[in-house]
């Protein structure tokens, strides 16, 4: 009788699944057991070890949420019908020869347009001249612009200041393009706030919600948040958005590349350039990096192994690993340390849904 070994019980530190069919651990097995062991102690390592960090100030930074439009919530309803009411469907040849079925459209009275207006692909029906089905590309490239005009009708002096947008969809299939016909479905969306908490060094213990889920700040060290997400969460998705400030509201940010090298030049010990982002680990493994961030990959292996032989002796794989090491938590990396670390997510209330015809 076959037993099938889930090479996963790391998978919540690292994201790494393997599934291997045997009655028992065999060659292939170890070897991407002790590939997870490596992966896993690099990135436990990298995350507490410490070292001099590589950031940028970034002066007269404007956070996000400071440029949201000023325009009341009823003009932006208005606004938005506009937009729709105006809008156009064509297609199009692109600068690199690519073929787009554009939306282009224009409004008055909007402010921070750039900033608060996004067109999501919906669904769609689009057929060729040979009747052929046609495929898009999901996310559109969107451009702004202005037109202004001015001058005098009917005796009265007008002046209008349009922005415009075009939004294009790349048609991926190599279908012949001309005489498009079917509908398009579309839907136009303005900004109206954000969904924000920010976390200090101060803010061990502090709970928090964010997009309707629920955290707990475990801890907070050099450049990195530890996260552990309420147990009633339905999945670990990190939607959120990370940006850290300091206490004049400049933003602490990675550093460019080629700047890096400039800095490193004639040093013994080069800076790192340092990821920022989130990553998962999971209870177990972080627990044995936070209580001896210089741990030996020997010494990691020897607590490691007699776990793993646990695992894979089990008759739950799952239930077991999930025993051994425990929960999920959510590592939040930043360039420099951490002072004003923001968490936020965007808030769209006002959306539109349209179908536009060719």
């Amino acid at each position: 009788m076959t037993k099938l070994l889930l090479l996963s019980f790391l998978a919540l530190s690292i994201g790494i699944s393997q599934t291997i069919m045997g009655q028992e651990i065999d060659s292939t097995a170890l070897k991407q057991l002790e590939f997870i062991k490596k992966v896993t102690y690099g990135m436990g390592h990298d995350l507490f070890k410490t070292r001099e960090l590589s950031y940028k100030i970034k002066e007269d930074y404007m956070a996000p949420w400071d440029k949201l439009s000023n325009s009341s919530m009823e003009n932006l309803a208005t606004g938005l019908d506009t937009i729709i009411s105006n809008g156009s469907i064509v297609v199009e040849k692109g600068h690199f020869e690519e073929i787009n079925v554009v939306f282009s459209s224009k409004v008055e009275g909007i402010e921070n347009l750039d900033d608060i207006f996004t067109i999501e692909l919906m669904d769609y029906t689009l057929f060729d001249a040979n009747k052929n089905p046609i495929r898009l590309k999901e996310s559109a490239r969107t451009n702004f612009g202005a037109i202004s005009n001015s001058g005098i009708k009917n005796g009265q002096q007008f002046l209008y200041n349009y922005r415009t947008i075009r939004s294009a969809f790349e048609i991926e299939s190599k279908k012949d393009t001309l005489g498009i016909s079917g509908t398009i479905q579309l839907r136009a969306s303005f900004l109206s706030g954000y969904d924000k908490v920010v976390i200090t060094p101060k803010d061990i213990g502090k709970k928090f919600t964010i997009g309707l889920k629920k955290y707990e700040v475990l801890n907070v060290f050099n450049n990195i948040i530890i996260l552990k997400p309420d147990s009633e969460n339905e999945n670990l998705d990190r939607n959120f958005k990370i940006v850290n400030l300091n206490a004049k509201g400049d933003e602490i940010g990675q550093i460019a590349y080629f700047d890096l090298l400039k800095m490193n030049e004639g040093k013994d010990k080069p800076i790192e350039m340092i990821g920022v982002g989130t990553q998962t680990i999971s209870e177990k493994i972080y627990k044995i990096f936070s209580e001896n961030p210089t741990i030996s990959k020997e010494e990691f292996d020897s607590i490691i192994d007699p776990i793993a032989k646990k695992i894979f002796s089990a008759k739950d794989i799952r239930a077991e690993r999930e025993k051994q090491f425990g929960e999920t938590y959510i590592a939040i990396t930043n360039a420099g340390p951490v002072e004003n670390c923001y968490l936020y997510l965007e808030k769209r209330e006002l959306k539109r849904a349209f179908e536009k015809e060719f």
